[in-house]
């Protein structure tokens, strides 16, 4: 497995070069970017250029980045977006965002999108019939760049891996599973996801719970059972290439909170060792 840090470590903050200084100094060489426009502006060609200037500078790779959910951060406007929103106008906007993202996968050598796959529980199942809609659109535009997406278990039922893996089934190998570990800890137990996603399985959100709320603690903290869960992972998830660390740092920076961040960020990089296949 190809292990990297999310900056979603970061995401009450706006992406510094000092973060990806903290990412390299680590051991990192590759993150996932949190495409959100409070933390990374994807849509400011400015704030691109001064990221490809901080990955070369810090020798740091983009391996995958995280499809938006929300607009509006922080302001009036927020709201939460998707591809199977029940609102019209919703929908069409996070048409926008992966559009504007997917013209950067190039540009950052980025070979996989995370996308959050259902908005809002509904019991017709229209969010599949969306999402598949939103796929038939998409796939064709990323397969010509090499790009793959991964949906990712949100602690919805719609969202398990027993239902994600039948959508993969239809597009070939371009479709994957994000496995969250922290959800499936939650929702519907982390062995049993690991299962059902099998060779579907193409990345993970790896953070820690106690199996109630949605901590993004270290792995080692809280009631998941690592080593079963590594195990299974080498057993029934063959094709699981992107290992991604997804922490949940402070909401202010100060002198103290930054050196939080870095003891984070050592600690996630201790955890390497028991991957399967080690880091690469």
């Amino acid at each position: 497995m190809i292990s990297a840090l999310s900056t979603h470590l970061f995401v009450y903050n706006r992406l510094r070069r000092q973060h990806l200084a903290w990412i390299a100094a680590a051991g990192f060489r590759r993150l996932e970017l949190w495409c959100a426009e409070h933390h990374f502006d994807f849509t400011d060609p400015a704030a691109v250029a001064d990221l490809r200037a901080g990955l070369r500078e810090h020798g740091l790779r983009v391996q995958t980045m995280h499809l938006p959910f929300y607009h509006g951060f922080g302001t009036p406007e927020f709201r939460y977006i998707g591809f199977t929103h029940p609102e019209i106008e919703n929908r069409a906007l996070m048409g926008e965002k992966m559009r504007a993202i997917l013209a950067l996968c190039e540009p950052l050598d980025c070979r996989c999108l995370v996308l959050h796959p259902v908005s809002t529980p509904r019991p017709d199942g229209s969010h599949i019939r969306r999402l598949r809609a939103a796929l038939d659109w998409f796939v064709p535009q990323c397969r010509r760049q090499g790009v793959t997406i991964a949906l990712e278990n949100i602690m919805q039922p719609e969202s398990r891996t027993e239902i994600l893996a039948g959508v993969c089934d239809d597009y070939s190998g371009q479709v994957g599973i994000c496995l969250d570990t922290g959800h499936a800890h939650i929702d519907g137990g982390l062995i049993w996801q690991i299962h059902n996603a099998g060779r579907h399985l193409i990345a993970l959100h790896v953070h820690g719970n106690h199996g109630a709320t949605d901590e993004h603690l270290l792995p080692g903290n809280g009631t998941i059972d690592w080593p079963a869960a590594l195990s299974a992972l080498r057993m029934l998830a063959p094709n699981a290439h992107y290992f991604t660390y997804e922490l949940l740092g402070p909401k202010t920076e100060t002198e103290e909170t930054d050196a939080h961040f870095r003891a984070l960020l050592a600690a996630a990089a201790g955890f390497d060792g028991r991957l399967p296949g080690g880091r690469t």
